[in-house]
């Protein structure tokens, strides 16, 4: 999962979870995600 983070200057904060879906392994600022508007796609 990938979510824009207003408070932080709308960088994008990935969640990496395990396979629940519930339980969160790992979460970081993602320098690299471009988001992908539906012309682009």
């Amino acid at each position: 999962m990938v979510h824009r983070v207003p408070e932080y200057g709308n960088r994008y904060l990935r969640v990496v979870t395990l396979p629940d879906q519930k339980t969160i392994l790992n979460a970081f600022f993602d320098r690299n995600f471009k988001e992908v508007t539906q012309n682009e796609a």
